[in-house]
C-alpha cells in the first residue's frame, strides 16, 4: 500500500520537474499563461520589477559576469549593461530613447531644454577613430586639431587650413608686433652736374634700405614660404615707404625702406607684422 499511495506523488514531481524543465514562466496574480516568447513572463499593475542595486566597485568585483548582464549602478543612477565578455566585462550606461541623441537623426527637438552638451565645467569631446579631434571647453573656446585651446581665441586650429571653394590651404597665420628705434634710413642717392659753372642736379634715385627684424621664438613659422605684410604703426616721414618685406628665414624677416624724400631720416615706432605661411 505504501508503495501505491507514493506512486502519484512520483509522478506529480516527475511531471512538474519536466514541466520546469521544458516550459517558460508566468509571476502574476490572475494565472494568466506567460507569453510564448519569453522565458520569464512577470504582470502586474501595482508593482514593478527590481533589479541588484550596486556600486561601480562592487559591479567591477561581479566573478565573470556574463554578457548581456543587467545591473543598476548607484553611483550614477543608470541601468548599466555588459556588452563585454565575462573575462573582460565593459559595462555601459543604458540610455531611454525619450532623452537620447539618435544617430539616424532627430525632429521636434525643443532648442530651449533640448542639447548636446554638459552642465558642469568639464570641457565637450569630440573623436573619430577612437583620436580626439575637437573640443569645446567649458570656457567656451574651441579647439581643432588642440586639446588645449587657447583661452584668448574662441576658435583655436592646429593644423592646416582652408577657406573658400577655391581657396588656399594655408599652414599659419602668425601676427605680432617689433619696435624700432632710431633706425636709419639711407638719403636719396645724388650727384651734380657743372653747367656753365653753376652746379645743378645731375641724376636722382631713391635709396634703398633693409632692415632685419627678429621673430619672435613663439611666433616663429615652419617655413619660409609665407606672405608678410607690414603695417607701420606711425607715420612715415615724406618720401619713405616700405617696398617689401620677405622672411629671409624661420627666425627673421627683411623689411626694405624706400626713401624718395630730399634726406636722410631716421625711424622709431612699432611695426605690425603679420606673416601667412603656405
Amino acid at each position: 500500500m505504501r508503495v501505491i499511495r507514493h506512486i502519484p506523488v512520483l509522478l506529480l514531481i516527475q511531471l512538474l520537474y519536466n514541466s520546469v524543465k521544458a516550459q517558460n514562466f508566468a509571476f502574476n496574480n490572475s494565472g494568466a499563461l506567460p507569453d510564448t516568447s519569453a522565458i520569464v513572463d512577470v504582470t502586474s499593475t501595482t508593482k514593478g520589477f527590481l533589479l541588484p542595486r550596486m556600486t561601480s566597485s562592487q559591479a567591477a568585483l561581479i566573478p565573470k559576469p556574463a554578457k548581456g548582464l543587467l545591473l543598476y549602478n548607484q553611483d550614477i543612477d543608470a541601468l548599466q549593461l555588459n556588452i563585454g565578455t565575462s573575462a573582460s566585462p565593459s559595462w555601459q550606461t543604458v540610455s531611454f530613447l525619450k532623452n537620447s541623441w539618435l544617430v539616424t537623426g532627430n525632429s521636434g527637438i525643443p532648442s530651449a531644454s533640448r542639447f548636446i552638451g554638459t552642465t558642469d565645467s568639464v570641457s565637450l569631446r569630440f573623436r573619430t577613430n577612437n583620436i580626439a579631434r575637437m573640443v569645446i571647453d567649458s570656457l567656451g573656446s574651441v579647439g581643432i586639431g588642440t586639446a588645449t585651446p587657447n583661452a584668448a581665441a574662441k576658435l583655436d586650429i592646429s593644423g592646416n587650413v582652408k577657406l573658400g571653394t577655391t581657396g588656399t590651404v594655408i599652414k599659419n597665420i602668425i601676427a605680432f608686433s617689433s619696435t624700432i628705434s632710431s633706425t636709419a634710413i639711407n638719403a636719396p642717392n645724388t650727384s651734380a652736374l657743372n653747367v656753365a659753372g653753376v652746379s645743378v642736379l645731375g641724376s636722382y634715385s631713391a635709396s634703398v634700405t633693409d632692415v632685419t627684424v627678429n621673430i619672435p621664438s613663439g611666433s616663429q613659422p615652419g617655413t619660409t614660404s609665407a606672405v608678410v605684410n607690414v603695417s607701420p604703426g606711425f607715420d612715415l616721414p615724406t618720401g619713405v615707404s616700405i617696398a617689401s618685406a620677405r622672411l629671409i628665414s624661420s627666425t627673421q624677416l627683411k623689411i626694405r625702406f624706400l626713401n624718395a624724400g630730399s634726406a636722410a631720416q631716421s625711424l622709431t615706432g612699432i611695426l605690425y607684422i603679420t606673416i601667412t605661411e603656405f
